[in-house]
């Protein structure tokens, strides 16, 4: 194993070279050559991930049982308990804001709190599952995760989502059931590509009448909640998709 360093202007790159590209470069005389087919640059996100792990008392945990990977890099990442008779981690480490390459991310069935500001400059994520913890509320910085394609928030507790969540303009899949929500915010009405909505078990009485404009809607539920009654155009609405929605409402 050899290690070769790049200068571009004044800052070095840091390469490492199996045996067998080294006698690439010996073979053609050309490190640059040699580089642009076969070299990798050296990550650490083994490293972060090992520090991930024992931040949340994953001690037993071995790396390649919650990562995926390309390209030397971690693409996703599953932090969910999977024993519930354990409450699991109470936060989620900031190391985790520093796989940068991160897509997928799951945390489900532990003990969260909140979520750390840094994990919303993850630009590749396009997953985040947090479902089951203890988020009381959603920062408006969600907004930033603008690859974000399925967004699973169910059974937390929060009371409302912030209006910056209506900038998801590739979110297609969002899943709220179980919360306290009185209220759908306006905003996810306006999310173009949102496909599946999942609203079941919170505290509704109603709907925003964006809803009845989006285009892209192809699933929603409502069962257990409070929409007993609603504006005359959002009932028009519920009863042409499902003419006995009330039924599943919580109405006295």
């Amino acid at each position: 194993m050899k290690t070769v360093i790049f200068i571009c202007g004044t800052i070095a790159l840091l390469w490492v070279i199996t045996p067998a590209q080294n006698a690439a470069v010996t073979a053609t005389g050309n490190v640059s050559q040699v580089k642009d087919s076969v070299i990798k640059p050296q990550s650490n996100d083994s490293a972060i991930v090992h520090q991930i792990l024992n931040e949340c008392g994953l001690f037993t945990v071995k790396i390649e049982q919650v990562t995926v990977w390309d390209s030397g890099r971690v693409v996703s990442l599953d932090l969910s308990n999977n024993d519930l008779s354990q409450d699991g981690f109470k936060a989620l480490p900031v190391a985790v804001c520093s796989l940068t390459q991160l897509r997928t991310l799951m945390a489900k069935n532990n003990s969260i709190s909140s979520i750390p500001l840094g994990l919303f400059k993850l630009k590749n994520l396009q997953k985040l599952d947090l479902a089951s913890n203890k988020i009381s509320f959603i920062p408006p910085a969600i907004a930033e995760l603008e690859n974000l394609e399925t967004l699973d928030l169910r059974y937390n507790g929060f009371g409302f989502l912030p209006p910056e969540i209506g900038k998801l303009k590739k979110l297609v899949v969002l899943q709220l059931w179980g919360n306290k929500m009185v209220e759908l915010e306006p905003a996810v009405t306006q999310l173009p590509a949102l496909k599946e909505l999942y609203l079941k078990d919170n505290r509704l009485t109603t709907l925003p009448e964006g809803i009845t404009r989006m285009k892209s809607l192809v699933y929603f539920d409502l069962a257990g909640n409070y929409i007993c009654k609603p504006s005359l155009k959002i009932d028009a609405w519920l009863k042409k998709n499902d003419d006995r929605y009330r039924e599943a409402q919580r109405c006295r």
